[in-house]
């Protein structure tokens, strides 16, 4: 009996965090029209306070034993002139309005554009990934790639634009 409750307890505790959770700072996705092979693929970039709050987003949903997702705002990657750092192009972007990270418990879940929603169910080592990219986003260690979820869906990391 006493380890239900436990259980109970460990799960409006993982309930509670994910609820009080808030974006903090800005997050950058795009993804360029017609890129060249050397620019395809997704490209992510965020500012220092969005990635220390990304990274209490990602413990969360590693930590919870039920399905679990939060919506985050993107911020359009001209307007910080991220889709620019590795020179200026004349490239078109997609930018989707919102991203959501969830954990994907059975690992069936697909990683993609959706109604304007950047999608990402991410697999307990897809979130330990993750969550090892913003770190080093943070520390503006960047321009690197990984891929994500079973359908190999690459992602670009790069640092936050200086003095943005």
């Amino acid at each position: 009996m006493g380890g239900n409750r436990s259980f109970k307890c460990y799960h409006a505790v993982m309930e509670e965090a994910l609820g009080s959770w808030r974006q903090d700072g800005r997050v950058s996705l795009w993804r360029y029209r017609k890129a060249r092979k050397m620019h395809d693929g997704w490209h992510f970039s965020a500012d220092e306070e969005a990635c220390v709050c990304l990274i209490k987003l990602l413990d969360i949903l590693c930590g919870a034993t039920e399905p679990a997702y939060r919506t985050l705002s993107v911020t359009h990657p001209q307007k910080v002139g991220a889709d620019r750092i590795f020179g200026d192009h004349d490239l078109q972007l997609e930018v989707p309005a919102k991203l959501r990270l969830g954990n994907d418990l059975d690992g069936t879940g697909s990683i993609g554009l959706s109604n304007d929603v950047f999608v990402m169910p991410l697999r307990p080592v897809d979130i330990s990934n993750l969550s090892e990219a913003v770190r080093d986003v943070s520390v503006d260690h960047a321009d690197f790639g990984l891929s994500f979820g079973t359908s190999d869906t690459l992602v670009r990391f790069w640092w936050w634009p200086k003095k943005r």
